[in-house]
């Protein structure tokens, strides 16, 4: 006999990261060239929120950034990391925005 009183399996809660407002003109640009020796910007984009770990972009690339993709980010005037695409969200008018996880 089943108990009907018992709770639902509880989904697990992973804390999600602080994110952090921008500091402003702070924007960020893209190089999809992972390997390549020197920086190159193939996209610029503005900065919804940053954490410690990443980011979330918006930019209007040519074509659909690729979920898993590993890129070379700006940000400002820092140094570019390397980055994994981890989340795409099509917005209108060929924008899009993009969550990044910093592999640094």
């Amino acid at each position: 006999m089943s108990d009907a009183s018992a709770d639902p399996p509880v989904k697990s809660q992973k804390k999600r990261p602080l994110r952090y407002k921008p500091s402003a003109g702070v924007y960020a640009f893209l190089d999809p060239r992972p390997n390549a020796r020197r920086f190159s910007a193939k996209f610029a984009g503005l900065v919804l929120n940053q954490s410690f770990k990443g980011c979330a972009l918006i930019f209007t690339p040519t074509e659909a950034p690729e979920i898993g993709a590993i890129v070379k980010l700006k940000l400002g005037p820092l140094d570019p990391v390397l980055a994994e695409i981890r989340w795409v969200d099509e917005l209108r008018d060929g924008a899009y925005a993009v969550g990044l996880l910093l592999m640094i």
